[in-house]
């Protein structure tokens, strides 16, 4: 009986060790423009996040859907509309530098959540900390009833942006959903 608790107990740790289990994930950034998001982790410092850029680098911006307009980070500017980047959100990052830059970022990445998704164009992220088909992510949203399309961001050189809705989610990258009725995204690992 004791041997019985003792190895469901152990059972019990194992399975919250992995459930608890922080990933890593590495985010390069190519000169100029980048399109990122968060993830693990539910909110990080603008700071923490782009921790590689030199100071003077550390530029972001995403598109606030309630409000209907950008919002940027520059440092030493009034340009500082936010200061956290939150999980499943896309955000455009600058990397000033010549050459490309890491971001490693570690953390849990939630089992389930849950944001509303507006009418329009949303800045979303990879759901998971490995890739996941975009309509899997998505479930229950339907494409063609609750949304037209997923969109990444390819290259700064037109084509800019590439429909993506058959494809896969990739952690770390940002992607735009455009969605045809205000609708909550609900999300469940297991």
């Amino acid at each position: 009986m004791i041997i019985r608790r003792i190895i469901i107990f152990c059972a019990i740790l194992l399975n919250l060790t992995f459930s608890l289990y922080a990933g890593e994930t590495q985010i390069k950034l190519k000169p100029g423009l980048n399109y990122i998001s968060i993830p693990n982790g539910t909110k990080r410092s603008v700071e923490e996040v782009l921790y590689a850029l030199p100071q003077s680098s550390r530029k972001a911006a995403y598109y606030d859907t309630a409000q209907k307009k950008y919002l940027f980070f520059v440092p030493d500017t009034d340009y500082r509309e936010f200061s956290e980047f939150e999980f499943l959100r896309g955000y455009w990052v600058k990397n000033d530098t010549a050459g490309e830059v890491t971001l490693t970022l570690s953390g849990t990445t939630p089992n389930a959540y849950s944001i509303v998704l507006k009418v329009g164009w949303n800045a979303i992220g990879c759901p998971a900390d490995k890739e996941i088909s975009v309509e899997q992510a998505l479930l229950p949203l339907k494409l063609g009833e609750d949304y037209s399309g997923v969109w990444r961001y390819v290259s700064q050189e037109a084509p800019n942006y590439q429909e993506c809705s058959k494809d896969k989610f990739i952690p770390g990258e940002g992607y735009w959903i455009k969605m045809l009725k205000d609708k909550p995204w609900d999300f469940s690992a297991d």
